[in-house]
């Protein structure tokens, strides 16, 4: 079922003249019999070639063809893919290639978490990739709001994919200070401690990194030995990353920075597919790893931000650095958390979301002797 940000189903939109089809406005897509079993959303910003979209996936498994994904998410800008979903490994009707069919590396990499925008936990997949396990449970939205324009959240939340432990994530798409934000809270709730990896697979090139890492100039070495790892080189890493760390690359002449707020514990790892590969099935995908080590609760907190642009006829470049400065974190018990992104500019944006699903229950947090208080699912403050 297609449900608009209204409640209407897509069919009925049109029939009242308020889409067209194909529609162009965000979406929530509900999954299961009954619209009852996660879903979908679609966070859309823009017009035409101008369009920015961001595709957030909570739903069921999917049977065979479902893969390991929950709550992992796509990033659309322009007309380009930016943070990539692999999809299947298969080449459909390229007979030398197994005669089209799926490739031996589809379930030894294209299904497997680890080749996802979302957690991985101690190098293993959701349901120890088991579609039978994973087949009994699905992922529950907590909450969404599609109706602003200038900005767009949702919240969903998965407690099966792994023995003990909650994952949970919220994404905001912001429209501000004439660029466009993707804020990105994932948290981890576990009874012992874990490995967690958060992978962001990304077309592009690198331009810009605000922090040191030892790049692999002469050999090679794969990621890990099964789940998918194996199929990752190394390309360089960078250990106990205690800062905002920022990355930027460019794609088709616009820029794209992503900064993730790390501590001692984060490493971060520069990857690039095609390892355990001895018949160039699988394409080249670069990736940018934050591994967070030996750690019971954690929370990955990103932002990443659209801008400026080259042009090449001229050879001038535009606002080609990233306005965040520094992310910080503030959790109130394990009801809510206050994000604060602090610019450049010396402004800063402040959203406090909810980690629950109640539009009536007051929520507050402290930020360096203010408090922020609230109602509802969450609050917005830029500068």
């Amino acid at each position: 079922v297609m449900l608009s940000r209204d409640g209407l189903a897509v069919a009925e939109m049109i029939q009242a003249g308020l889409a067209e089809p194909f529609v162009r406005r965000s979406l929530f897509l509900s999954d299961g019999i009954n619209g009852t079993k996660g879903g979908m959303a679609i966070m859309r910003s823009g017009d035409g070639e101008n369009q920015s979209s961001v595709i957030f996936k909570f739903t069921t498994q999917g049977m065979g063809h479902g893969h390991f994904d929950r709550l992992s998410f796509i990033f659309y800008d322009r007309g380009n893919e930016i943070f990539a979903d692999y999809g299947a490994a298969r080449f459909v009707n390229v007979e030398s290639k197994d005669g089209g069919r799926y490739l031996p590396e589809n379930k030894s990499w294209a299904v497997q978490t680890i080749a996802h925008n979302t957690v991985a936990v101690n190098g293993q997949s959701q349901f120890g990739a088991s579609v039978k396990a994973a087949e009994e449970y699905h992922p529950t939205l907590l909450f969404y709001d599609l109706h602003n324009s200038g900005f767009q959240i949702v919240a969903a939340a998965d407690s099966n994919s792994y023995d003990g432990i909650v994952l949970q994530r919220t994404i905001g798409l912001l429209n501000a200070y004439n660029r466009l934000f993707i804020i990105d809270l994932y948290r981890i709730t576990n009874a012992g401690t874990a490995v967690y990896d958060l992978p962001f697979y990304y077309n592009g090139q690198i331009t810009a990194v605000n922090f040191k890492y030892d790049k692999e100039l002469v050999s090679k070495k794969a990621f890990g030995v099964k789940n998918g790892y194996q199929h990752l080189w190394v390309d360089g890493v960078a250990e106990s990353v205690d800062t905002t760390a920022s990355v930027t690359i460019m794609n088709d002449r616009r820029f794209y920075s992503l900064s993730v707020l790390g501590n001692r514990l984060t490493d971060v790892y520069f990857t690039s597919l095609g390892a355990g590969d001895p018949h160039d099935n699988l394409r080249y995908q670069p990736g940018i790893i934050f591994r967070q080590n030996n750690t019971r609760n954690h929370a990955f907190l990103s932002v990443t931000e659209a801008h400026g642009s080259y042009l090449p006829f001229d050879e001038s470049v535009q606002n080609s650095s990233g306005s965040v400065k520094t992310l910080e974190l503030q959790s109130s018990g394990d009801d809510c958390s206050l994000i604060v992104i602090t610019l450049a500019s010396g402004e800063k944006i402040k959203l406090g979301v909810s980690h629950i699903n109640d539009p009536d229950k007051e929520h507050s947090a402290s930020y360096r002797g203010e408090e922020l208080r609230w109602k509802g699912n969450y609050q917005l403050i830029t500068e």
